[in-house]
């Protein structure tokens, strides 16, 4: 079991993780490199679905949202997979296939075993 401490602190490594990915996307797409249309939109979908997992760890971190918390029918967490694959397919579109947006895979995998970690230790 996580303390709450130590579970901040996850939370803001995954937040962290994820804005170094959107700062890579962000750097290759300043480069050089020739875009099409298609490759500019991927980016922005790209850019975009990176900043919401951002913000979603962040605001976990922070405590002013939880991943259980229900939307719905879906809980956060669930939800926080469409803007993951969002992210990791949009960037099949920029030149060279960019890979970069697959470290995105780290910090959900972490907020993951989060989530399914118990808040208060089992009664004994």
């Amino acid at each position: 079991m996580a303390a709450p401490e130590t579970r901040t602190h996850l939370y803001w490594a995954c937040s962290v993780l994820s804005a170094l990915t959107l700062l890579f996307l962000l750097a290759k797409i300043t480069g050089p490199a020739a875009f099409s249309t298609l490759a500019w939109i991927g980016a922005a979908l790209t850019a975009i679905s990176t900043l919401a997992l951002t913000t979603l760890y962040a605001a976990c971190a922070l405590g002013r949202a939880h991943l259980s918390t229900h939307v719905g029918r879906f809980t956060l967490f669930q939800l926080s997979v469409a803007p993951l694959v969002i992210a990791i397919a949009a960037a099949t579109t920029l030149p060279a296939h960019y890979t970069g947006t697959l470290a995105l895979l780290l910090p959900w995998g972490i907020t993951y075993w989060l989530h399914n970690l118990p808040e208060k230790p089992p009664a004994q």
